[in-house]
């Protein structure tokens, strides 16, 4: 974990209107201390700074006690991972973040939650006394989920993956007989326990039963696991899906999660699982969107205008279906042509749709007709105000040598923050050359 030497420079913030520092100042402070603390940097100086404006009982105390905890607790962990023990200092400090909340009697189920997952990297002699004392807390407050999260995080470390499996499964079967909450809900969020725990196998076997008994439950177990950060499964998990499945629905289901889950991973288990659902059905609309789109961020863009071709051809005159065609055309040099004619094929389909306009503009940028294009995304911005639009009327402006309207643009362009997901690969290559 990257230490920062010293807290003078960032504390400059705090003098610009005389010592001593105004409420507002400070909590100014704070959040530069919280975007600090978001990538893993702390010191001493600017932990003490947020405590002791917790122990005020100024309007941003509070604010500060909670920040002072998170940050905090996310340098523990992170700092574990690169030593063996943890800093001292940095452990004493996490008690007294801790003791301060609960003092004052400002400590949350957020706050417990996150002071116990620190407490659970500490040294566990002394770290056992605390987590104890963690627990009981929750325990009054009810959250017997949040109680089994901490137990499993804790004991992960102590304890065989059996040992941990019988902690789950104890939870497991007193909330379902709660009523507090639905037997199938309480199995999704076992699922993502079991994987946690590394014991893929039983997680599987309740996914399979759930699935057998509907099919459409694959998307909450995939967004549990995406949620709970176990992205790194969601292939095993379609690629059960698709063995325990024998029909076209079946796969057009998993297709349609693949598109909702799996897309910002496109790796080579991903290619593997489209090319798998489309040797089963070749001529399902949602595995051939799923195959068009994995090919597409992959910046394999041939392959997937071969698949939006079929879909064309299945099902002729989709303005999306085209929309998403032109764009993979767009990128293939020698069919740039053929793009633009397709685009406009969508624009006369859809003929008030952004989206579809702004993939003519590029279209026509891409064969040297900027003037055309501005045309098209001054028409798209009217509609709908995008990042995205504003990004390729720059590209015209630069291509026209409007400098003028190039600088109004860029000036706004650099205030926003663009969804790069809706560029094309070459676009967000432009894109991290004149703003990153």
């Amino acid at each position: 974990m990257e230490m920062l030497p010293s807290v003078n420079k960032r504390a400059n913030i705090l003098h610009q209107s005389g010592p001593p520092p105004s409420e507002t100042d400070q909590l100014t402070y704070v959040q530069l201390i919280n975007s600090l603390g978001e990538k893993g940097q702390t010191d001493q100086e600017s932990i003490g700074l947020l405590l002791k404006l917790a122990k005020t009982d100024g309007v941003y105390a509070e604010l500060a006690g909670h920040t002072a905890l998170r940050i905090t607790t996310r340098s523990v962990v992170r700092n574990r991972s690169d030593q063996v023990h943890t800093v001292s200092w940095l452990a004493e400090r996490l008690d007294d973040c801790f003791n301060t909340l609960v003092n004052r009697e400002w400590i949350t189920a957020n706050d417990l939650a996150a002071y116990g997952s620190a407490v659970a990297s500490l040294s566990p002699r002394p770290a056992q006394l605390k987590m104890d004392g963690v627990l009981d807390r929750v325990a009054n407050l009810g959250d017997a989920r949040l109680k089994l999260t901490l137990e499993l995080e804790w004991w992960k470390n102590h304890k065989t993956i059996p040992e941990l499996a019988e902690i789950i499964d104890r939870w497991k079967q007193t909330v379902s007989h709660s009523e507090r909450v639905p037997e199938s809900i309480a199995n999704c969020l076992a699922c993502t326990d079991y994987v946690n725990i590394g014991d893929l196998e039983a997680a599987l076997a309740i996914f399979s039963e759930a699935f057998s008994d509907n099919p459409r439950s694959i998307e909450t177990y995939l967004r549990l696991l995406t949620e709970a950060g176990q992205a790194d499964h969601l292939v095993t998990f379609a690629e059960k899906a698709i063995e325990l499945s024998s029909e076209d629905e079946q796969y057009n289901i998993i297709a349609l999660n693949g598109i909702g889950f799996l897309l910002e991973l496109a790796d080579d288990s991903v290619l593997n699982l489209s090319d798998q659902l489309i040797g089963l059905s070749p001529n399902s609309l949602a595995i051939l969107d799923f195959a068009s789109q994995v090919h597409f961020t992959r910046g394999q863009h041939a392959k997937a205008a071969a698949f939006l071709s079929k879909m064309n051809e299945i099902q002729p005159d989709k303005a999306l279906v085209l929309n998403n065609l032109a764009m993979c055309l767009i990128e293939i040099p020698e069919e740039v042509t053929r793009a633009i004619e397709v685009a406009k094929n969508a624009t006369r389909l859809a003929q008030h749709n952004a989206s579809v306009m702004d993939t003519l503009a590029v279209a026509l940028l891409r064969d040297g007709q900027p003037e055309k294009a501005v045309a098209q995304l001054e028409s798209a911005i009217a509609i709908r105000k995008e990042p995205r639009f504003l990004f390729h009327l720059l590209m015209a402006y630069e291509q026209l040598g409007r400098q003028d309207k190039y600088d109004e643009a860029y000036s706004l362009l650099s205030q926003i923050d663009l969804d790069v997901s809706g560029l094309t690969r070459s676009e967000r290559e432009i894109y991290e050359k004149k703003f990153l």
